[in-house]
C-alpha cells in the first residue's frame, strides 16, 4: 500500500510565507492593522492571521528605535516613526484577508485620512463614485 502525501493547507490557499510578496509598512500602518484584523474565522485563514500578527507586532527594537509609546489604550507614534519601515511578506489569502479588513472599516465610516495610502495599496484607488 503506497503512501498518500499530505498536503499544506496554506499552500492550496497561495500562502507560502517565504515567497510571498512583501509590502513595506511603517509602525503607524502596521498598528493600525493589528488592530483591524479579524479575530475568528476558519482554522487556515486564522493561520494566516496568526503570521500576520507575527510579522506586524512591533518587537523591543521597532519600539525604542521608533519611539512609539502606548499609555491609557492611546499610542503614541511620533512623526519620524512613520519614516521606519519594515517588508511584511503577505501571500494572496493574506492580501485578501487585510483587503476584507479594510473594507469593512471603510463600510462603517471609521478610516482615518492617514490609511488612505494603506487602503489603496490592498483594496485599490478611491473613485469618486465611492460614498
Amino acid at each position: 500500500m503506497s503512501e498518500v502525501p499530505v498536503k499544506n493547507p496554506l499552500d492550496e490557499v497561495g500562502y507560502l510565507f517565504g515567497s510571498a510578496p512583501t509590502f513595506d509598512l511603517h509602525i503607524a500602518d502596521r498598528i493600525f492593522l493589528l488592530d483591524i484584523l479579524p479575530r475568528e474565522g476558519n482554522i487556515i485563514t486564522l493561520k494566516i492571521i496568526r503570521d500576520l500578527r507575527d510579522g506586524l507586532g512591533l518587537s523591543e527594537e521597532d519600539i525604542s528605535k521608533s519611539g512609539v509609546t502606548f499609555k491609557d489604550g492611546m499610542w503614541g507614534i511620533p512623526r519620524y516613526a512613520l519614516d521606519i519601515v519594515k517588508p511584511i511578506p503577505m501571500g494572496e489569502k493574506a492580501q485578501e484577508v487585510v483587503r476584507s479588513a479594510l473594507e469593512a472599516v471603510s463600510a462603517k465610516g471609521k478610516l482615518g485620512i492617514d490609511q488612505i495610502d494603506l487602503y489603496e495599496r490592498f483594496v485599490g484607488e478611491i473613485t469618486d463614485d465611492e460614498p
